[in-house]
């Protein structure tokens, strides 16, 4: 029934080959109309011309996407590997100073906390009663920490001091 499809950018419908694949297949054998930004022609894949540009914009947009992810895994690799944090908010009890993956005054006493109440025999669900009666935020403000966010924490190699990091395309392996 849909007949009118409209994205500020084409890159935005998909970033895999096949899905790519499935939507240009859809798009043509249902006869819907495609919009991109300010174009005032739609894009219709009945069109051969406009078939043979939507075809090569996105495979220019799966090109880009990957060069882009080459890009952010090597620079996270090589900072893991100069001893700086590889990005993204810091595991709970920890913050980032200048790069660098340092102990949160604030939040480490609850880490050894569940660690303690998890070694005494307690559930996920005792600490997590634990933490809300004594008003324990969680990163994003919460007043509950999830049973998952608890797991997380136990889970975690940072707490234990060592992890490793390894690059998906060479199979580099970086440990501390």
């Amino acid at each position: 029934e849909v007949k009118h499809i409209y994205s500020e950018y084409q890159d935005r419908l998909s970033r895999s080959a096949t899905t790519w694949g499935a939507i240009r297949y859809a798009f043509r054998e249902n006869n819907v109309l495609f919009y991109s930004q300010l174009d005032t022609k739609p894009v219709d894949l009945r069109d051969p011309m406009d078939e043979l540009i939507f075809g090569i914009m996105s495979v220019i947009s799966q090109f880009d996407n990957r060069i882009r992810e080459q890009r952010l895994t090597s620079g996270k690799f090589q900072r893991v590997s100069e001893g700086k944090w590889q990005g993204g908010p810091p595991p709970f009890g920890y913050e980032i100073i200048e790069h660098e993956l340092k102990v949160s005054n604030r939040e480490s006493k609850w880490v050894k906390t569940i660690y303690e109440e998890y070694r005494k025999g307690k559930s996920h669900r005792d600490i997590q009663d634990l933490l809300r009666s004594n008003g324990v935020l969680t990163r994003r403000g919460n007043t509950e920490f999830s049973i998952g966010s608890i797991e997380k924490i136990l889970t975690n190699p940072h707490y234990t001091g060592s992890y490793q990091v390894t690059r998906k395309s060479t199979g580099e392996t970086w440990s501390n």
